[in-house]
């Protein structure tokens, strides 16, 4: 016989759980039963939530980790400070004459002029 409280197995002769106490026929059964359904949900909740976590943090991890499309004009530029090539250099502003240009790998800044 199945405890409904805590789902060990006894002997089919015994009036009480061997490992929790509860009495097996009694009228707890039906508490113990309710306590069961809702440990349940709580587990159901607990899991829904941890995969969830996972999803979400696969989708950001995948947006971070795609490159950013380089920009066609940066083709031949190098950063003046470290040296990062095209795929790591963005046009931030531009007027009619010159494009500021950021270097993502070394957050440094400068100004070009449009060929």
């Amino acid at each position: 016989m199945f405890c409904k409280y805590c789902g060990y197995e006894n002997t089919d002769d015994a009036s009480i759980c061997e490992n929790c106490g509860v009495e097996l026929n009694s009228i707890h059964s039906e508490d113990a039963s309710m306590y069961t359904d809702k440990r349940n949900k709580i587990l159901l909740v607990a899991v829904a939530v941890i995969i969830l976590g996972v999803v979400i943090a696969a989708l950001i991890t995948l947006n971070y980790s795609q490159p950013d499309k380089a920009d066609p004009r940066a083709s031949n530029l190098v950063c003046p400070y470290c040296g990062a090539g095209l795929n790591t250099l963005v046009a931030v502003r531009e007027n009619t004459t010159h494009i500021k240009w950021y270097c993502q790998y070394c957050d440094y800044t400068w100004w070009e002029p449009i060929s």
